[in-house]
């Protein structure tokens, strides 16, 4: 089943907890949730997508998860993928960053979530569990399917780590849907055991029926597929782990039509200042090419303010000249306290296709009042080259004032198809916080979108304050699109209110709008959280989003998105 979600938004003004991990600014945010486990590895969804890629923090039972050996972090996508399967006695706590102006939150259907245990001892448990859809997705209102999924399980919990849990589901027909009973069963077997001292062998089994086509696919159920994982962790030392995987995937309609994979990895940590990864995949599909990737990455820490990193991976197919390898080398050199060196170099080949790029940067930082970067970058391929030359800087001239500037060049020779690739860009933020209110101005010209600057000229306030229990947040930006000739704007409200330590209230609203002169179109969003807990005994999270379209030339079909998470330990 789906894992349970529990949400909590922190404002940006606990700058201290960001640390370096992010730029500080009034759309950074800090999110904690609380994932429960369902008795497999993943990936499990957060509530955020497009989110900052580095500082995240995650544990297991309150035991801290390493990044690359315990879990894996798609910051694109929004999940954390485990190692092990996490059981459905488990929980895993996972803090991350994001940006509000540039994070995407998930969009999912109005799913209810409920699962309450009938038994629980300290080795087994038994429980029934239930999920329902309101379907929002489609364009014509009122003609999607509603979906409900029932489900029993049962958990088993023993000496040398092992542990076994069964469930089984049951999706009877809502509103339209009329697949018979038989078709819409689905089961799933999952456990492990310590094998020795340093070895753990896990195993999951799974078959959907093919005709659970109205299920969200999100709850964590592969519609009408079979899945046959076994697992092998090893750590014959202190230095040394490894690991070895074996899956199988199919249509459950045609099992002898799927695909397989043999994952092997292998980490060494000699000391603190080493690390060394490899890794070693095969992939086959039935009536397809094999196609093999390895790769190993190096971490060194030479000396205390040196570091330097490098990493070769290929991917080669059998019977095409597709084939791929990269090559990257990356150091960082501490000069100084106030004075840090950057450069790298990479190589790419698909095919007969080469791409090479260098790449160097320095930061001088006299004060902790003021902070230089500089940087340039050069790449070139087969139909040109491309350099790309950076400035950007930091001034604390007053207590309460922070300034902010970044300007970026671009200079494309050869082969340019996208004229927007010769843009230059231009940033600047203004700041000022006196007492516990914050204000800030910005402006851009040619600002980056996914890598790519945009056609427009963007300016925009935003305000902070924090008064006790009471945080608001708020802001407008407005935009010309110069090539257009259009107008565009924003506006966004945030406000948080902590009725008692356990207990807190959020809400929002944003607003966007396009070619705000004509023909004005775009969206309203409004957002309400709950959150409450008493002790470590009961836990209730409730939030939901509205988006309402607006302009005659959309859809002005509301979207609806809602989660209740309810926890209970007996």
């Amino acid at each position: 089943m789906r894992p349970f979600v529990f949400r909590a938004t922190i404002f940006a003004g606990a700058a201290a907890l960001l640390g370096a991990a992010a730029p500080i600014h009034a759309a950074t945010r800090i999110q904690k949730e609380i994932l429960m486990g369902n008795g497999t590895a993943g990936p499990y969804a957060l509530s955020w997508k497009n989110i900052v890629r580095t500082g995240e923090a995650v544990k297991i039972n309150t035991l801290p998860q390493m990044r690359g050996l315990d879990y894996t972090f798609d910051p694109d996508a929004g999940t954390v993928t485990f190692a092990s399967p996490l059981s459905a006695r488990s929980t895993a706590t996972v803090e991350y960053i994001y940006d509000s102006e540039t994070a995407q939150m998930v969009r999912r259907d109005f799913i209810m979530p409920l699962q309450v245990n009938l038994a629980q001892s300290e080795t087994s448990s038994l429980f029934v569990s239930a999920l329902y859809r309101k379907n929002t997705t489609d364009t014509n209102v009122g003609s999607g399917q509603d979906a409900l999924t029932l489900g029993v399980g049962t958990g088993w919990q023993g000496a040398r780590n092992s542990q076994l849990t069964a469930r089984f589901f049951f999706a009877p027909s809502v509103g339209e849907d009329a697949s018979s009973g038989a078709d819409r069963t689905g089961w799933l077997l999952s456990g492990g055991t310590d094998a020795g001292r340093s070895t753990h062998l896990s195993f999951e089994m799974r078959r959907d029926s093919s005709s659970l086509t109205n299920l969200p696919t999100d709850a964590g159920l592969q519609v009408g597929s079979q899945h046959l994982g076994l697992g092998l962790q090893m750590a014959p030392s202190r230095i040394m782990t490894a690991s070895l995987n074996y899956t199988q995937d199919a249509n459950a309609a045609a099992p002898n039509a799927g695909t397989s994979q043999i994952a092997a990895a292998m980490t060494l940590t000699p000391n603190q200042n080493l690390k060394i990864q490899t890794n070693l995949q095969e992939n086959a599909a039935h009536g397809a090419a094999v196609s093999h990737s390895a790769s190993v990455a190096v971490d060194a820490k030479p000396a205390g303010s040196t570091q330097v990193t490098a990493n070769y991976a290929t991917n080669d197919t059998a019977g095409t000249a597709a084939d791929t390898q990269t090559m990257n080398l990356g150091a960082a050199v501490g000069v100084s306290k106030s004075i840090a060196l950057t450069t790298n170099a990479g190589q790419s080949r698909t095919g007969s296709s080469v791409t090479s790029q260098q790449g160097a940067g320095l930061r001088f930082a006299p004060s902790s009042k003021m902070t230089l970067n500089t940087g340039v970058n050069m790449q070139k391929n087969d139909s040109g080259s491309a350099v790309v030359t950076s400035v950007d800087g930091t001034i604390l001239p007053a207590r309460d004032l922070t300034v902010s500037a970044g300007f970026k060049s671009r200079d494309m020779t050869q082969g340019v198809e996208n004229p927007q690739n010769t843009l230059d860009t231009t940033s600047a933020r203004v700041a000022l916080g006196p007492n516990r209110l914050r204000i800030t101005g910005t402006y851009a010209r040619n600002a980056e979108d996914g890598g790519t600057p945009q056609q427009t000229e963007q300016r925009g306030v935003g305000l902070e304050t924090n008064l006790g229990a009471l945080s608001l947040a708020g802001g407008y930006d407005w935009r010309q699109y110069y090539a257009a000739q259009t107008l565009g704007c924003g506006v966004r409200l945030a406000l948080g209110l902590r009725l008692s330590s356990s207990t807190q209230i959020t809400g929002g609203y944003r607003q966007n709008l396009d070619d705000i002169s004509t023909n004005p179109h775009g969206s309203n969003v409004y957002s309400v959280g709950f959150k409450h807990s008493v002790g470590d005994r009961f836990q209730l999270a409730v939030d939901g989003t509205m988006q309402q379209n607006v302009g005659a030339a959309v859809n002005n079909a509301n979207a609806y998105t809602a989660n209740a998470s309810l926890g209970m330990k007996f």
